[in-house]
């Protein structure tokens, strides 16, 4: 009686495993017989139990959380344009198998950990990031070179108690299945004959994209300047998993002096030289594509098969992104941006000062982008109905508090705050 989506993804995780597995005890049937083996080879069934196997460095009994993080490198921020929670990212290299020459052979993975008692909290999601409090899920991303080109790039997902989850919560919307979500925005498709992620990428880090901590004295090594080493070095690793041609030109943009270069400060734009020919060209790109389509759309160039996908192309150019059809998923179905943080502040600068593109000024990117296409936002059909919380018959549904607790609507600004929980 099982959701179909959650077998598949025990399938998945039982496919998965990781590098040089062993048994563990497991407290679900064989996804693919049925039969009761309460002692299999899967994937990690904790968060601790996929860091020690993926080479992360365990915290020590009397290490405070920051030096912890100071030690191996992890960064701090809050993730605006995607997913309006704070994170905490750390990187890391393993041993995924040995050559037949006998030297090791090194894999890349990453987790990120999310905070936040609801979505679009901005400073209070940051703090909670920085004190490691609110924590909502990990997800984890692994680049195995020994597996078979293709499929070298998985993902997990463990909630905030660190056990295992078939699924991720992102947004308002719910929970959706694992490793599904995941390949939404780092690209891809499920191959359910292979029970793996296919076609998937990293995702670099763009620091211009996400918000820091102030400078001031208890949170003098969370700044941007603070970090910008660690960010480099993720980006570095990054570099050595299967990433796209236009991923990989944005480290070239960001990073003048090379990512690859130890000091090296992501000083660039990330404008990429076709959009660089005019100033408005330039300022679009960097103030409305960089920020809310980029991310996914340079991800997104082959699903199971081997050929480009018509999306993956439409931002190599003006020309390109100018002939592309976008109205109707930006204007009217609203099915672009994707991600519903990500949806929201397109619409709704949420705080950030107004978008100026060569010279004109425009409340948010969205109405930069209408106003490209001769359009207005007055001329997208049902656009109340899909914006800000103050609509339906729970409002507070809308900002996850009936899930998380901590984020409720107010009805009068449409926007979701957090409130004072009640006592445990």
């Amino acid at each position: 009686g099982a959701d179909p989506t959650m077998t598949e993804t025990l399938r998945f995780y039982d496919t998965v495993q990781t590098p040089f597995p062993s048994a563990v005890p497991v407290d679900y049937p064989d996804p693919f017989t049925g039969a009761n083996t309460p002692v299999r080879m899967t994937a990690p069934m904790t968060l601790e139990s996929w860091k020690g196997t993926f080479g992360f460095s365990p915290r020590e009994a009397s290490e405070s959380l920051q030096s912890y993080r100071d030690r191996t490198g992890i960064a701090i921020y809050y993730n605006r344009n995607e997913l309006g929670l704070g994170r905490e990212l750390g990187c890391s290299r393993f041993v995924d198998g040995t050559s037949a020459s006998g030297e090791a052979i090194l894999g890349t993975a990453c987790f990120v950990t999310n905070y936040g008692a609801g979505f679009r909290l901005g400073e209070a999601s940051l703090q909670a990031a920085i004190d490691g409090t609110e924590l909502r899920n990990t997800v984890c991303i692994t680049h195995r070179p020994t597996m078979d080109p293709g499929y070298q790039v998985q993902f997990y997902v463990y909630g905030s108690t660190g056990a295992r989850q078939q699924w991720a919560r992102l947004d308002t919307l719910g929970p959706r299945p694992h490793p599904h979500v995941c390949m939404t925005c780092h690209g891809g498709a499920y191959d359910d004959t292979r029970h793996l992620a296919k076609n998937s990428h990293f995702l670099p880090l763009d620091p211009n994209q996400v918000v820091f901590a102030g400078g001031d004295a208890a949170r003098a090594g969370l700044t941007r300047a603070a970090q910008e080493e660690r960010i480099r070095t993720f980006n570095s690793m990054a570099l050595d998993t299967p990433l796209t041609s236009p991923q990989q030109d944005l480290l070239k943009s960001l990073y003048p002096n090379g990512v690859r270069s130890v000091g090296s400060v992501a000083t660039g734009d990330g404008v990429p030289d076709a959009w660089k020919t005019r100033a408005a060209d330039s300022d679009f790109y960097r103030g409305v594509v960089r920020p809310y389509c980029g991310t996914c759309h340079l991800a997104g160039q082959r699903q199971l098969g081997d050929a480009d996908l018509r999306a993956f192309s439409i931002f190599a150019s003006p020309a390109a992104f100018d002939a592309a059809s976008l109205e109707t998923h930006v204007c009217n179905s609203f099915s672009m941006p994707n991600a519903q943080p990500t949806s929201l502040v397109f619409w709704d600068a949420d705080g950030v000062s107004p978008l100026t593109v060569a010279g004109e000024t425009y409340p948010a990117a969205a109405d930069a982008l209408l106003a490209r296409r001769g359009l207005h936002r007055s001329l997208c059909p049902g656009l109340s109905d899909v914006s800000g919380c103050s609509r339906g018959t729970d409002p507070d549904s809308l900002c996850g508090g009936n899930v998380s607790g901590g984020a409720t609507c107010d009805l009068d600004s449409g926007r979701c705050v957090p409130t004072t929980k009640p006592a445990p």
